[in-house]
């Protein structure tokens, strides 16, 4: 990350695995350690983080897609990415809109 950073890259992209020295317990991309201590913090970075595909298996196989999603944004992700089904882009979309609502207290009224 660091000589990304320092080369001036705009975004980055988190990946799945366990990063055993900054966070054993969550995947990077669900790891606030990472995006925002590490990243953010520690090393300055202003850019856009997004995760990798949150359907890949790593991911899909331990955590239903909205888990996943907020968990990601939770952590610090300025975007999620649900590249392969197209059943888990829907309920990931689903997922978003209805958060959005809420933080906004309903759209439409």
């Amino acid at each position: 990350f660091r000589a990304a950073i320092v080369a001036g890259v705009q975004m980055v992209m988190i990946g799945h695995q366990r990063m055993m020295g900054f966070d054993a317990t969550r995947p990077a991309c669900m790891s606030p350690l990472i995006t925002t201590v590490l990243l953010r913090e520690r090393l300055g970075f202003q850019g856009l983080i997004l995760t990798d595909d949150l359907a890949m298996g790593a991911i899909a196989k331990q955590y239903p897609i909205e888990d996943a999603v907020r968990a990601s944004l939770a952590a610090g992700c300025d975007l999620v990415l649900v590249c392969q089904e197209r059943i888990l882009q829907r309920r990931a979309v689903a997922y978003w809109r209805e958060r959005a609502q809420a933080d906004q207290g309903g759209v439409g009224r």
